[in-house]
């Protein structure tokens, strides 16, 4: 699962948001002249920088926030307290429609948290050398 989601964010965010912004105009550039796809890649990749800057800027401080703060679990124990407030303790422990107790955060998806971390060394590899200022947020 992590390789395909890896695979998935890097050719569609990184790939063909750099190059031209579009999977069918950049798919076809390049079956028409496949040794195009390097110089398109070398000529779009500095002018994204910016895209990039705010891509790890938002995943930072909202995915992670959020992750953080837990959000939907606080929602969901809110719900569950006032949904069901004679419960025993079996009851409170257990997952009831689908929503968890507050303390329970359930399984933590290693697939997807690590794809998106890579994503992001990926973009600082890529951009260390053509555009440096996206160091800054990537570290």
């Amino acid at each position: 699962a992590f390789s395909r989601y890896f695979l998935f964010q890097v050719l569609n965010i990184f790939l063909v948001s750099a190059i031209a912004g579009s999977v069918f105009d950049t798919l076809a550039i390049v079956i028409e002249n496949p040794e195009s796809a390097f110089e398109m890649l070398g000529n779009s990749l500095p002018r994204m920088s910016s895209f990039f800057v705010t891509l790890v800027v938002m995943k930072t401080f909202l995915g992670l926030g959020m992750e953080l703060v837990r959000a939907v679990s606080l929602v969901q124990a809110s719900a569950r307290y006032l949904m069901f407030p004679n419960s025993t303790l079996r009851q409170q422990r257990s997952v009831r429609m689908g929503m968890r107790a507050i303390d329970d955060p359930g399984w933590f998806v290693f697939h997807k948290i690590l794809a998106q971390d890579m994503l992001v060394v990926v973009i600082s590899v890529v951009f260390a050398v053509v555009a440096p200022i996206v160091l800054f947020p990537c570290g």
